[in-house]
């Protein structure tokens, strides 16, 4: 799985989030508002940060590559918590004035994050598939059974 191979993308993750949160923050009109969505905002971006942290550590900074296996319940942690700020922001975007473009940023990469927890996730119960196989397989004497021929006079 190439994309999580590096932290590449997380890294590009991270920046169109940090882009959206400072467009929320500077575009807050009211005190009110600006704190209340500030608050909300910076919540949810500590849980999405905190996923993208976990990722990273199995990746140890983007310099291993990622079991499958270890990387789906995270991925599907940070998908869910991207659909939560976006959810957010969908939901507030008038009273946070939040722009359209810091909601098309966070979809798109929302829906990359889904596309690539999906990805890990089907290779992970692949990979245990064929581990229960070759273990069946290891049970069973190493494969199948070949008759041999005999030898010697008829």
């Amino acid at each position: 799985m190439q994309a999580m191979s590096t932290g590449e993308n997380w890294r590009a993750i991270a920046l169109s989030i940090g882009v959206a949160a400072a467009a929320l923050a500077a575009s807050a009109g009211s005190s009110l508002a600006q704190s209340t969505c500030q608050e909300d905002f910076t919540k949810l971006q500590s849980a999405r940060d905190a996923q993208v942290k976990s990722l990273n550590a199995l990746s140890r900074g983007g310099k291993a590559k990622i079991d499958p296996g270890q990387a789906c319940p995270r991925l599907r942690s940070l998908a869910a918590s991207e659909r939560t700020l976006l959810d957010y922001m969908v939901k507030n975007k008038d009273w946070c004035s939040v722009p359209d473009q810091a909601i098309d940023t966070l979809r798109k990469t929302a829906g990359r994050t889904g596309q690539i927890a999906a990805q890990a996730c089907n290779v992970a119960v692949q990979m245990k598939k064929a581990r229960a196989a070759a273990e069946a397989q290891a049970r069973n004497g190493g494969g199948p059974q070949v008759q041999r021929m005999p030898t010697g006079p008829l």
